[in-house]
């Protein structure tokens, strides 16, 4: 289990509560607001988790709700009172968006994290320079600097042992010879991630061109696992500001995702991580270019064929 839970997970967890527990007493929102006499409006924003709820407000919907067991009325307040601490993101608030908290929330609290990357290194996985220059291209601004440091922060979640999430990577081969950053600083990423292949928390896999096609969506996305079921799992897509966050809107979205993730597994063996980690690295090391990044022609060596080749499928569960 990890050491803490983010207070996003909590204002999560008590939002979903909260409209579970209405449900099961048989109001509607506009029931409660009428009651309680409130505008619609703010039962609506609790439900929704864009505002938080009072203490006092809670007691009120605990009332209303009809919960009288005294346990239960403890656990919720101490939910509401934890969904208010501050998150350990909070001094990043001025350079990124809710959205990408709240994703640092669910990765940070995460049982298990799975991530497909299909044109670059996963974040979590990226050294400094390449995280730099990935940056600097993204952003071109003056907070790419703080947004290294925010990405050097999220790896420590590497280094928390068995406290710590079971991470799971899929990178799609032809993200080894993409040189961000440029030869020299592709040649220190690619090593580090033949480091990390030996990292006990860890599991790379690299999803061979030699496979064709290999997922069924043409985008990055994480997938969250947690260790209370009641979260559920989390999917988030990648986009310009980094994530859409998709949790609630389709039940069957995260499914189809982990079971795109499943199939990419078989594709991607454990044992090819390392092998291929090397071959990307000796292509590199051939003939190198100092010019490389900047956009002369270069010298090296043609990149490995990817071929179309069909795929197995991982059976449903059950």
């Amino acid at each position: 289990m990890p050491t803490s839970q983010d207070p996003m997970i909590c204002r999560r967890r008590l939002r979903d509560t909260l409209r579970r527990l209405r449900e099961s007493a048989g109001l509607t929102q506009r029931d409660v607001a009428t009651e309680l006499e409130w505008s619609l409006s703010k039962v609506i924003r609790i439900e929704s988790g864009s505002v938080g709820v009072t203490i006092t407000d809670l007691r009120a919907l605990i009332h209303k709700y009809g919960i009288s067991d005294r346990t239960r009325m403890d656990e919720l307040l101490a939910l509401a009172r934890a969904a208010r601490e501050r998150t350990q993101w909070s001094s990043y608030r001025t350079i990124t968006t809710p959205t990408m908290l709240a994703f640092l929330g669910f990765e940070s609290s995460a049982a298990t994290i799975r991530n497909f990357e299909p044109i670059r290194i996963p974040g979590l996985l990226q050294t400094e320079d390449y995280a730099r220059a990935l940056l600097d291209h993204l952003f071109q601004d003056n907070t790419v600097e703080e947004r290294v440091r925010m990405r050097m922060d999220r790896q420590r979640i590497l280094d928390t042992g068995t406290n710590g999430p079971r991470l799971n990577f899929v990178i799609d081969e032809c993200a080894l010879y993409r040189p961000i950053g440029g030869i020299t600083a592709m040649r220190r990423q690619l090593r580090h991630l033949l480091a990390i292949t030996d990292h006990p928390q860890v599991v790379l896999r690299i999803a061979p061109l030699s496979a064709g096609l290999n997922s069924i969506v043409n985008v990055g996305y994480t997938i969250f696992e947690f260790h209370d079921p009641e979260d559920g799992v989390v999917l988030t897509l990648e986009g310009p500001e980094y994530n859409i966050i998709r949790e609630n809107l389709d039940v069957s979205a995260p499914l189809n995702y982990l079971e795109d993730f499943w199939r990419l597994e078989q594709i991607a063996h454990i044992g090819q991580a390392a092998d291929l980690l090397r071959r990307a690295i000796a292509y590199f090391d051939r003939e190198p270019d100092p010019n490389f990044a900047s956009g002369s022609q270069s010298t090296l060596h043609p990149l490995p064929t990817r071929t179309a080749t069909s795929h197995p499928r991982r059976p449903p569960p059950g």
